[in-house]
């Protein structure tokens, strides 16, 4: 267990993060030249779509609210190509960062990020789903939690068959390992990241994570077991984490060592 505010501070932090908007907008423009190139074959919708996604790129970039925003992502679903599916991704993109927004109400980010779950469904509905788009609805639920009281539930269910389909993609597992810490499950954060961890165990970022949880935890045995293993490789920020952590659950005999190395590096 632990309280809401302890679990907020000690859940892993290793989470996808959105590609830039020049990116996803040179990636669009790019797609309407080779269209454009091969106009003579191709229906008209993929390149209408593709403009429009353009369009709605730009109207994200200049913060002109989220009504014009989903008005925006409306137009550019409605053209209805093979595209579609980027235009969702992209969508979801812009989602994950709606929840942190500070310029736009709590109603604004609820309907966004509505919007956005209710298009990635559309994507995971298919018989042969994506597990990318799995991991962006868990993802964006992660961060929403707040908005709305159904969404711990809802973020587990898409995690846990996000899980079943690739039960080694790491990316996953963090992100429902982090919404049982945020719900102060700790031991199940940490039942479902250790053997995640244990099939690359020198992945540090991974390791430090699973470490921090078990230090909340207060699961000795797998503190150890990650210690035995990264200790050597321990940086600055990784060691001021742990410490900070030990620290905070009061076990100073953990953090003592911790902070002893942090010194001689330094």
């Amino acid at each position: 267990g632990g309280s809401e505010e302890e679990a907020k501070r000690t859940a892993p932090r290793h989470i996808p993060r959105p590609r830039a908007w020049a990116l996803a907008s040179a990636g669009a423009a790019g797609l309407v030249v080779v269209l454009l190139v091969a106009g003579s074959s191709l229906h008209i919708k993929p390149i209408r779509q593709s403009v429009a996604l353009i369009g709605a790129l730009r109207t994200y970039q200049e913060n002109t609210g989220a009504d014009k925003l989903m008005g925006a992502f409306h137009e550019a679903l409605a053209h209805d190509s093979f595209c579609t599916t980027e235009v969702r991704e992209q969508l979801a993109n812009i989602a994950l960062s709606v929840p942190a927004k500070e310029n736009m109400s709590e109603e604004e980010k609820k309907r966004l990020v509505a919007f956005a779950i209710e298009e990635l469904e559309k994507e995971t509905a298919r018989d042969a789903k994506d597990v990318k788009h799995l991991l962006f609805a868990g993802s964006i639920l992660n961060r929403a939690l707040a908005l709305d009281p159904g969404y711990p539930a809802k973020a587990e269910k898409v995690l846990v068959e996000a899980v079943d389909i690739s039960p080694v993609k790491q990316p996953i597992v963090f992100e429902l390992a982090q919404l049982y810490a945020l719900a102060g499950q700790f031991d199940r954060a940490v039942e479902i990241l250790h053997p995640a961890w244990k099939g690359a165990p020198d992945y540090r970022d991974a390791g430090v994570h699973l470490w921090v949880l078990a230090v909340v935890g207060k699961n000795r045995e797998i503190q150890e077991e990650v210690k035995s293993v990264l200790w050597e490789r321990l940086g600055e920020p990784d060691l001021f984490r742990l410490g900070e952590t030990y620290r905070r659950v009061e076990d100073y005999a953990g953090a003592l060592p911790v902070y002893e190395k942090l010194v001689e590096i330094s």
